[in-house]
């Protein structure tokens, strides 16, 4: 369907845009591109300038797969994508890092006996989460001495 959309802005540069017909991942390139060119020409200083909005995020429990296929065509131009709710909360990586140092300082729950699959996958989880942990500790001095100087007694405070 062929629609004549005029913006209310009559400024020089367009302010709807439309791109031409084609496969989701061709579309996602375009507007990918386009939102990369709109940075490098300096019409927008920073990309989280720009917002999608989709009906919504999740289909069947899981991220929808528009929703995935901008991400991925973003994330080729190394453009970062922030929606934390379209995906489970405990994937997203401050909470995999907040709940990998708590399994660092306090130990990992044990289970005993067999794992059904939801287990099999907690436990994948928490492994995950840990090696979040771990890197985090690795690239900063600061946290790896306060968690060492937790769990030594040596811990020294400020005031």
């Amino acid at each position: 369907m062929d629609k004549n959309i005029v913006p209310h802005n009559q400024s020089d540069f367009p302010a709807v845009v439309r791109t031409p017909e084609g496969t989701k991942d061709e579309v996602c390139e375009q507007i990918a591109q386009f939102v990369y060119d709109l940075k490098k020409s300096g019409k927008i200083q920073d990309y989280n300038q720009v917002a999608f909005l989709f009906p919504s995020l999740k289909g069947q429990g899981n991220k929808s797969t528009k929703v995935q296929a901008f991400e991925d065509a973003l994330g080729r131009l190394g453009i970062k994508v922030y929606a934390p709710r379209a995906g489970r909360f405990l994937d997203v990586p401050e909470a995999k890092a907040i709940f990998g140092l708590i399994f660092l300082i306090l130990g990992r729950p044990s289970h005993a006996g067999a794992a059904s699959p939801g287990l099999k996958e907690f436990r994948n989880w928490q492994l995950a989460s840990i090696q979040v942990a771990d890197k985090l500790l690795q690239e900063d001095a600061l946290l790896r001495e306060y968690l060492v100087g937790r769990e030594t007694g040596t811990l020294t405070t400020l005031g």
